[in-house]
């Protein structure tokens, strides 16, 4: 089969915008680009995977819930890279392939509404939780399963990972968008993403925002 030029073409844009970056003569001012290669391979796995692959269920989350979303390296002021991000959708099943989110920043400014939920604190509360569970499993016999010692290596590098989100955030309500739930990233099995929710205060605030910029 001919290979098809517009995907020699593309490559060879990928490959000029990314030399431009480091040769810091990039007029776009975002550090996006320092993550285009990446992202672009990214988003080839996932044609791929939908080419190759049925329909499938996804995860089900409810609304105020916290993701962490790969919105990938986008043209212009549009959001870029992994940022996390709160599911504003009412209702939610296995067959919904999308989800209505809200992203989240650590600047505030006008279009902004302050989260009264430190993303880490959240997270710590949902991995205490499951280190109690871990607790009560412990036997002598199983602490040198396989299965046990991934379940602490999994723990670990979750907390190591939230350590890094202890302060304050912010709803970026200018910038709602519909994303598909194959950008949604975990670290491992046991990472809160999904689990852990914004209270219903700060989804009354965001409401009010959402209609004051929009409507």
């Amino acid at each position: 089969m001919k290979e098809n030029p517009y995907f020699e073409n593309a490559k060879q844009n990928y490959i000029k915008v990314e030399k431009l970056y480091k040769l810091g003569k990039a007029k776009h001012t975002s550090t996006k680009y320092r993550f285009l290669a990446p992202a672009v391979k990214r988003q080839s796995e996932q044609y791929l995977y939908e080419a190759e692959n049925p329909k499938r269920k996804y995860w089900k989350f409810n609304r105020g819930s916290l993701v962490f979303v790969e919105f990938g390296v986008n043209v212009g002021g549009e959001l870029s890279n992994n940022h996390w991000a709160i599911v504003l959708d009412k209702t939610d099943s296995p067959y919904k392939k999308t989800l209505t989110v809200i992203p989240i920043t650590s600047k505030e400014n006008d279009n902004t509404v302050p989260l009264q939920e430190i993303i880490g604190q959240q997270s710590f509360k949902y991995i205490d939780k499951e280190f109690a569970k871990l607790e009560q499993k412990i036997t002598e016999e199983n602490t040198s399963s396989e299965e046990f010692q991934l379940t602490i290596s999994n723990l670990k590098e979750v907390i190591d990972y939230y350590g890094k989100y202890l302060k304050q955030s912010f709803a970026k309500c200018d910038s709602l968008q519909t994303i598909s739930k194959d950008r949604i990233l975990k670290k491992n099995p046991l990472d809160p993403v999904g689990k852990i929710k914004v209270s219903p205060e700060t989804l009354d605030a965001i409401n009010a925002k959402v209609k004051e910029l929009y409507f």
